[in-house]
């Protein structure tokens, strides 16, 4: 469920699309699509008088805006929408220094991490439309990126890890509106039973220093950083 969705490459609300769409926008085949997950909505509740208008997803969905969220991504439902800033952000987070510096901020956040696994991290981001994100700021990206996806056991890893973000009940928009009151929590990915690492505050000291350390970074780990941007850059625009 949500208040807002997609027309036209315009953000809108339930009233605003049928105002576009006109009532027969079924049969017209104008549908409004999700901010996050890109697929199909439908307005419920704009002819009523006692409940709130707004999108539902079709039912099943796991997206992080329907009624049946994956618990794993419940977290990502943000205020507002800013689909031409994702844009921006976008091209501005692909750029090769702000690429490694976060990738630095993620693996200072885990302690270790492949570029295998950022890449993974930059796909779900795109999936689920976070770049979009009203007022997200390119420092605070790390720090949602670590959420999106479980980290398997490896040669520098004894246990699966899952990084969750704490914060005050309410949008996603409190990460970068009111960092100090947001941490970041580690559990067990295979229990989800809590690890005794300590949670981590948002900026992370530890991990802001470690922003500019990207010398290290060889051409093959780069390459594999900038895997999901190159991809992004050739796919089809959708309509």
């Amino acid at each position: 469920m949500t208040r807002h969705a997609i027309y036209r490459g315009e953000v809108v609300t339930p009233e605003a699309f049928m105002a576009l769409a006109g009532a027969d926008y079924r049969e017209a085949g104008r549908y409004p699509a999700c901010p996050a997950c890109k697929g199909r909505l439908e307005p419920y509740g704009v002819h009523s008088t006692t409940v709130a208008s707004r999108f539902d997803h079709p039912n099943g969905s796991d997206c992080p805006l329907s009624s049946t969220p994956d618990k794993r991504y419940a977290h990502l439902s943000p205020h507002a929408w800013d689909p031409d800033g994702g844009t921006r952000l976008f091209a501005e987070f692909c750029q090769p220094e702000n690429l490694k510096s976060a990738y630095m901020v993620c693996k200072s956040i885990l302690g270790h991490l492949t570029g295998m696994e950022f890449q993974r991290l930059c796909f779900q981001a795109l999936r689920w439309n976070v770049f979009s994100y009203r007022g997200i700021t390119l420092d605070i990206l790390p720090y949602i990126l670590v959420t999106l996806a479980d980290f398997s056991v490896d040669n520098d890893r004894k246990h699966p890890i899952r990084v969750v973000l704490s914060k005050p009940k309410g949008p996603i928009d409190a990460l970068w509106l009111h960092p100090e009151q947001c941490v970041l929590r580690f559990f067990f990915a295979d229990t989800g039973n809590p690890m005794r690492r300590p949670e981590l505050p948002i900026p992370y000291p530890e991990a802001e220093s470690a922003r500019n350390d990207t010398a290290w970074i060889s051409k093959r780990l780069y390459e594999f950083l900038e895997e999901c941007c190159k991809k992004h850059r050739q796919a089809p625009a959708s309509g």
